[in-house]
């Protein structure tokens, strides 16, 4: 599957729910696939980054995301 739209992954590196190795290789086969553009991986920096650790500084960067592209709020 490539990607038309952009696709932001947010991932902590101590994430035990949901391994980071599974978010780099779902980069990687959508760079692959001609999604190089569209794809990136921003990586938590919460220490530790686990997946609960995670969840203040996801909705930081989803807030970040969409308001860098909100128009007429």
């Amino acid at each position: 599957w490539k990607p038309t739209l952009p696709i932001r992954i947010f991932h902590g590196l101590h994430d035990q729910t949901v391994s980071y190795k599974s978010a780099t290789a779902t980069l990687l086969a959508m760079q692959n696939r001609g999604a190089a553009t569209h794809v990136s991986l921003s990586d938590c920096k919460s220490l530790p980054a686990g997946h609960l650790d995670c969840v203040p500084p996801f909705w930081q960067f989803v807030v970040a995301e969409l308001g860098a592209v909100a128009r007429d709020l």
